[in-house]
């Protein structure tokens, strides 16, 4: 039975003198059994002691009757009154106090009966950590229930981003993975190479990283109890996460720490995924050790990406060959690193802010090529430049960017709050910022193209899957017609119009519109919109184009 039902059913036994079934048979859980002491003890307190009947009627006659009597009598039988009464109110007051801070005991006890308390719990719990020290297993199970890869990972973490991941499973044992905050590195024993990488942004997740999980739960849609269990001899509330896109799966919560300690995917690609904790502690830093950079003896080193740290924009500027623009009035940001990436010669700089989360990257290069927003790009506008516009920056879940050009130059700034950057992408020259609300864009195809939505949202449940990625790409679903009004009776071998002569023109992130750049295109403009799900996870679908105007 639903908990509310059964403790609201056990409070209207109480009020109508009866004995509860639970007094009788037992078989309740610890938190039902804290729920129904509190409930028994608003229940015990005495109701307050109120006036008697025609008390208004008493006290009206008593303030006539005395009202010629001897001033100081009558200010003394007043005065009397008033405390009379005043301490028939304090009682009642305390008595209601009472009720509220019993009624509020309640909730508390029971705050896992509500989604938002858990994921606040959880948030609190975190913010009380420090660091963290754990082995973490992972199993990929099939359809029939078999288990068809297993792995195992050591890992230390802390709040601020650093992490030692080392794996102890067969075929990769002995791989180790570090950030420091300044550098990043991975250890190969298998090959002895160092791969050398710049710390951020940092697109390495290991597997249930305790504050992506806690991050990822608090946008999503829903958090449902489904029930309860005893994990590894630790107490575990179970909950069925729905994300904000993408398929629900399932967190066990330690009752103990407020902490997620497993996580089971939904099945994707016929495989379901199971991940847990089979130890965690926590600790107050990663160990010193382990943060140290140690090329083993006879290992090679291998630049990825590599930058240079100076220390000043004019060393910057000897390296690059340019001066970087420093951004006007940005309140409590600091400038504290200044890099140059050697491979692109582009300068990099970082901006800290008190809050770890509001920090903001600042890169500025050279235009290489003409401008070219990503298919996956929201289209802005930066001081009337077209601006390429992400949520996924360079695949990394919300990190969010702006990207454009200027003059001759390219500029890109990137963190996870998409106000404070389109604030900081208008400090730097001062012009405005333009980023389109979501299915505002006025779509108005010359011809339009007919959809079944139960079909859309079976293609959605197929890429949900991981089958056919492309269809969240709107230029390649753009591609895919195209060629198909040249051929409809199938494309075979390459595409007539290519990938690269199709161009992204407008997208709000619901609705989009390319441009085909071809001389055998039908269609010159192809419309498209996000029918089932209108966020990064949802499918593009064709309903419209503009057929090319030939000129005779």
């Amino acid at each position: 039975m639903n908990r509310i039902k059964r403790l609201s059913k056990y409070i209207d036994c109480l009020n109508n003198e009866e004995m509860p079934k639970e007094h009788i048979s037992g078989g309740y859980d610890k938190e039902m059994e804290q729920l129904m002491y509190t409930v028994r003890t608003i229940k015990s307190l005495r109701d307050p002691v109120m006036p008697d009947e025609g008390y208004e009627k008493n006290l009206a006659n008593f303030v006539k009757e005395n009202t010629n009597s001897n001033t100081s009598r009558n200010q003394k039988k007043m005065t009397d009154l008033e405390s009379y009464v005043k301490k028939r109110l304090i009682t009642a007051a305390i008595t209601v106090a009472f009720v509220i801070m019993a009624l509020a005991t309640v909730y508390l006890l029971n705050g896992r009966l509500g989604s938002d308390n858990i994921v606040k719990a959880m948030e609190q719990a975190y913010n009380k950590v420090k660091a963290y020290h754990g082995i973490i297993e992972t199993a990929e199970i099939n359809g029939l229930g078999e288990i068809v890869y297993v792995s195992r990972q050591e890992v230390w973490a802390d709040t601020e981003g650093k992490y030692f991941v080392k794996q102890l499973d067969e075929g990769t044992e002995g791989v180790i993975t570090i950030n420091n905050g300044f550098n990043r590195w991975q250890i190969r024993p298998d090959i002895k190479k160092v791969y050398m990488f710049a710390a951020e942004p940092d697109p390495y997740r290991f597997t249930f990283d305790l504050r992506e999980e806690i991050s990822d739960i608090t946008k999503a849609q829903s958090v449902k109890k489904i029930g309860q269990e005893n994990l590894l001899n630790r107490e575990t509330d179970i909950y069925e996460i729905t994300p904000d896109g993408g398929l629900p799966y399932k967190i066990w919560v330690d009752t103990n720490t407020d902490l997620p300690i497993k996580k089971e995917t939904a099945i994707y690609n016929a495989l379901l995924t199971k991940t847990y904790y089979t130890e965690l502690e926590f600790t107050d830093e990663i160990p010193a050790e382990l943060l140290i950079y140690n090329k083993p003896e006879g290992f090679e080193v291998v630049e990825i990406n590599p930058e240079q740290l100076v220390a000043t924009l004019q060393e910057a500027k000897e390296i690059a060959g340019f001066m970087p623009e420093i951004p006007n009035n940005i309140g409590d940001y600091v400038l504290s690193r200044i890099a140059v990436l050697t491979n692109s010669g582009a300068i990099k700089l970082t901006f800290s802010h008190i809050d770890k989360e509001k920090e903001i990257t600042f890169i500025q290069e050279k235009a290489k090529d003409k401008f070219k927003a990503a298919s996956d790009a929201v289209i802005g506008l930066v001081n009337n430049n077209i601006a390429e516009i992400l949520n996924n920056y360079q695949g990394i879940p919300g990190l969010r960017s702006i990207r454009w050009q200027q003059a001759d130059m390219e500029y890109t700034v990137y963190g996870k709050d998409m106000d404070v950057l389109s604030e900081f992408a208008k400090a730097v020259f001062g012009g405005e910022i333009y980023l389109p609300e979501k299915d505002k864009t006025e779509l108005k195809p010359q011809i339009e193209v007919p959809y079944d939505i139960e079909t859309e949202k079976n293609e959605q449940k197929s890429v949900d899957a991981g089958h056919s990625p492309w269809r969240l790409d709107p230029v390649f679903v753009a591609q895919v017609f195209v060629n198909l009004l040249i051929s409809p009776e199938g494309i075979e071998g390459e595409y007539e119009i290519p990938y690269e002569n199709i161009e992204l023109i407008k997208n709000d992130g619901v609705n989009a519109v390319v441009k085909i750049n071809h001389e055998k295109s039908i269609a010159e403009y192809v419309y498209l919109k996000r029918l089932v799900r209108q966020d990064d996870t949802g499918i593009w679908t064709v309903i419209g184009y503009d057929p090319v105007v030939k000129n005779d």
